[in-house]
C-alpha cells in the first residue's frame, strides 16, 4: 500500500472496533500521518452511515 502517491490526502480511517484490527493496524497509518478513528460501541448501523 503506498498512500504517497495517491491523488487525494487521506486524514482519517474510519473503521469499526473489530478484533482482527490490532495495535499494529492503527500504528501503520498513524505512521503515514492518518488518524484511526473507532466507530461508537455497540452501534452496528454506524457503518452504513459513515
Amino acid at each position: 500500500m503506498d498512500l504517497d502517491d495517491a491523488w487525494a490526502r487521506v486524514k482519517y480511517l474510519v473503521r469499526d472496533r473489530d478484533a482482527s484490527f490490532g495495535a499494529a493496524f492503527d500504528a501503520m497509518f498513524t505512521a503515514a500521518g492518518i488518524q484511526a478513528i473507532r466507530t461508537g460501541v455497540r452501534a452496528p448501523r454506524q457503518n452504513a452511515i459513515m
